[in-house]
């Protein structure tokens, strides 16, 4: 090999198709790298669905997540360090890069979560090792608008939330007294799994609170009336599961409790047990629960997406996490709804689907594309016992109750952490 390599022929198998590895920045900064064993993790979106009594397991295929790129970037010799601070700077430039990637390809990608760098003076001079993930990125594809992205997201959502309602009213079969006595003991279960989604979430202030368990006992008692009002019955639904979106604090708190609210539904309500029913009533109970169920589903969804407009993101790594938030949701109730529409042999006409998802396609689109602008996530590992103090002087050059306060709370430190940091603790920081 080594006489081919010398007479400029390339080497044999594998070997052959290596490549040099390089990452250029979005400005066109290209910083070549030395490598070693590489990998790649590829997320598949899968469903499983199970019966009663039969064997096996269905499996359905949603495609495939963004594709990681772990790797570690290798820079030696005597300008080794400027070399790595170069590849850092274009690791934290805005924008979607290219990876030249030694074995697998040429990617647009946008690093994600946090890098590290470690300069070995001692055991390994001449060297600078910078741990970092690429990921492939799907902001080309959402929709830029030519407005204002949070008011076409918040049009996109009233849409939907116009949408659902319909096709609630439109769907409900309501039109006799027994069917309506059933139906009001559904509902009374779905207010609880409501309830119950952000029972334990932090971050709801009291009054907001009482404003909440206000309006759901509303419902409660108005029930009689509302069951033979559909769409208002809609109406009053979607404003209840909405309500939390502007009154928990934090986003995360908002998203897990839209999340915890989808989970509940979905694992409450999946059951194809008694789909094969004949009495009329019974078709009607199931397909009336499914309807309720999918109101509520979707507009959780809505809600995560709504809670993503006012929130004003500070990292990278949050309007990330927020985007992976609302599509991950999204991808859940799609593969749930389309399950049930075919248990219970439903036709689904589309508008409220198509609506929702166009708001969480804007809303994603929105959170990559402004991330980019928003401080990347580092990480440290500190080399000798640190004072949360001194350590925060030297990252963010302030002491300030704000910094201390994000430092801590970013890294949840608890404890004996916040008055003493060990050697070999990571820490993140953001700048």
């Amino acid at each position: 090999m080594a006489l081919q390599q010398a007479l400029g022929q390339p080497a044999p198998g594998w070997q052959g198709r290596v490549k040099e590895a390089a990452y250029s920045s979005p400005t066109g900064v290209r910083v070549p790298f030395l490598f070693e064993d590489v990998s790649r993790e590829t997320t598949l979106r899968t469903a499983e669905f199970q019966f009663s009594g039969l064997d096996e397991s269905y499996i359905q295929q949603n495609g495939f997540g963004a594709r990681k790129y772990p790797l570690r970037c290798i820079f030696s010799g005597s300008s080794h360090d400027k070399d790595a601070t170069q590849f850092e700077y274009a690791l934290l430039t805005k924008g979607i890069g290219e990876l030249e990637h030694p074995f697998y390809g040429t990617f647009a990608v946008v690093p994600v979560g946090s890098f590290t760098r470690r300069d070995d003076l001692v055991s390994g001079a001449n060297q600078t090792i910078i741990e970092v993930t690429f990921s492939t990125t799907l902001a080309s594809v959402y929709p830029a608008g030519q407005g204002y992205p949070v008011s076409e997201i918040e049009a996109s959502l009233g849409s939907f939330t116009d949408a659902a309602n319909e096709t609630f009213a439109a769907t409900a079969e309501l039109d006799t007294i027994s069917k309506q006595a059933d139906f009001k003991a559904t509902v009374r279960g779905v207010l609880k799994d409501i309830r119950g989604a952000f029972a334990t979430v932090g971050g709801i202030t009291a009054t907001a609170r009482r404003a909440f368990e206000d309006q759901v006992r509303l419902v409660n008692e108005g029930l009689d009336t509302l069951v033979g009002s559909p769409l208002v019955l809609a109406q009053q639904i979607s404003n209840l599961v909405l309500a939390p979106a502007r009154a928990l604090e934090g986003l995360v708190g908002r998203i897990d409790g839209y999340g915890r609210m989808l989970q509940g539904i979905v694992g409450n309500h999946s059951s194809t047990q008694g789909d094969s029913a004949t009495l009329p009533d019974a078709i009607a109970s199931k397909r009336n629960e499914f309807r309720l169920s999918d109101l509520v589903a979707t507009t959780a969804v809505a809600g995560s997406v709504h809670s993503t407009t006012d929130t004003k993101f500070t990292t990278r790594p949050q309007a990330l996490r927020a985007a992976e938030g609302v599509m991950s949701q999204l991808a859940q109730a799609i593969v749930w709804r389309d399950e049930r529409l075919a248990a219970l042999e439903q036709i689904d006409t589309g508008e409220a689907y198509q609506t929702l998802q166009e708001a969480v396609s804007q809303a994603a689109g929105f959170l990559v594309v402004s991330s980019f602008s928003l401080v990347p996530e580092r990480r440290i590992v500190i080399d000798r016992d640190r004072t949360i103090l001194d350590l925060c002087a030297e990252i963010y050059g302030t002491t300030s109750n704000e910094r201390l306060d994000f430092l801590i709370t970013s890294n949840d430190l608890s404890g004996s952490e916040i008055l003493e940091l060990k050697r070999g603790t990571a820490v993140l920081y953001y700048s």
